[in-house]
């Protein structure tokens, strides 16, 4: 695991999944207002940016992968 799922673990242990869904999201190039990834997905916290993806997809999917890690380990 790396230091910020720990962080990101530390911060939201306990939370129920409808909890963890609103913390953990996946905005676009347009809220994050990050030049030169257009087109790109963030998933984020409120400690920041978790990862980008290209595949708006793929973001949401790591999104519920990370949710589970979170509530499993």
């Amino acid at each position: 695991m790396n230091l910020q799922f720990n962080e990101t673990k530390k911060n939201l242990e306990g939370r129920t999944l409808d909890e963890l869904c609103e913390e953990v999201s996946v905005i676009d190039e347009w809220e994050n207002q990050t030049t030169g990834l257009e087109g790109w997905f963030a998933v984020v916290s409120d400690l920041g940016i978790i990862a980008y993806f290209g595949c708006e997809k793929e973001a949401y999917y790591f999104r519920l992968d990370y949710i589970n890690r979170i509530m499993n380990t």
